[in-house]
This record gives C-alpha cells, structure tokens and sequence, in this order.
C-alpha cells in the first residue's frame, strides 16, 4: 500500500470512529463496527491501530493538533476579545470532536486514560489566554484565564445540548469583558 492510500485509509479510519463514537459511545462500539463503517478490513485496521484504546488516543492527538494549528494561525494579531470568540468558532468547526471530549470527559476510566490529552488541549487556551492578560497587567491572570477558558467550553456545552441557548449572546457578552 502506497504511503498516501495508507494515510487515506487511516483518515477514514478516524472519521467513522469520530462519527460512531460520537453517536453510539465509546464503550457501545466495536473495533469490527469501525472497520466495517470506513469499508476497510480489519487487518488494515489493526495495521494502523493496537486496538480501540489506540485509535481513540490517536483521534484526540489529531484533533488537538488540528484545533491548536487553526487558533495559532487564525489569531496572530487579533485582541482578547476577538480570541475568545475565535476559540469558540474554532471548537465549534470541530464540534464532532469536541462533543466527543465532553463525552469522554463524563466517563471516569476513560478521562483517566486520556487525562493528558484532555489536560493539555485546556492548557494550551488557559495559557494563551493567562499570557494575553498578564500583558494587561490583570491581577490573577491564570485564574482569569481559567475563567475564560471554563466560560467558552461551558457555553459551548450548552449550545450542544439546546438549540435555544443564546450562545452567540452570552459569548459576546463574555467578550466584551475583554475589550481593549
């Protein structure tokens, strides 16, 4: 198998996890479902993944590489208030995955399995955000920035869970607490 229908087939693998996790939980899906989905056997599978733990590790890996490469082109020069509502943007672009980390989130012996991965993808917004405020001189800029980042996922959350939440103006309202 050539280098590029090797990284096709791995693509597809993620995907039809990503989609059958999302919509049928990660315990309530099997490694044969996933391969049966992507239309690939499951040697190939096997090939690219251990097993279930495996693909799923890879499937946060990549979406948090994804989501970390988006923000750090997309927000070079843009304000506090304009990142938080670009996270928010961003987060919802990828909102099969995320969803997917709230679920996990929910799931006591997998966020322990994936305590680091989840750790560091919050780490990554908490730190940007505790930097941009520290340039502000804002007293307790972690804390600050720890309540940015709890505020953006939790409206998204709650967006996910019922249409009518007025994310757009909540989120606004939280930026607009960071104009310059």
């Amino acid at each position: 198998m050539t280098r590029f229908r090797k990284e096709i087939s791995a693509q597809k693998i993620r995907d039809t996890a990503l989609s059958l996790f999302g919509s049928e939980g990660y315990y309530n899906t099997s490694i044969r479902q996933i391969a049966s989905k992507a239309n690939v056997a499951l040697g190939l599978l096997y090939s690219h993944y251990a097993g279930k733990e495996a693909l799923l590790r890879d499937l946060f890996q990549t979406g948090i590489n994804s989501i970390q490469n988006e923000f750090n082109q997309r927000s070079k020069e843009l304000s506090l208030s304009e990142q938080c509502l670009l996270t928010f943007q961003i987060l919802t672009e990828h909102a099969p995955y995320w969803r997917l980390l709230h679920g996990i989130r929910m799931q006591k012996s997998l966020s322990d399995y994936l305590y680091q991965e989840i750790e560091d993808i919050q780490l990554y917004f908490i730190e940007h955000f505790r930097n941009e405020l520290k340039k502000r001189k804002v007293k307790n800029p972690r804390t600050e920035a720890r309540i940015i980042w709890t505020c953006i996922d939790g409206i998204f959350a709650e967006k996910q869970t019922r249409d009518e939440f007025p994310a757009e103006k909540t989120l606004l309202a939280l930026a607009a607490r960071y104009e310059p």
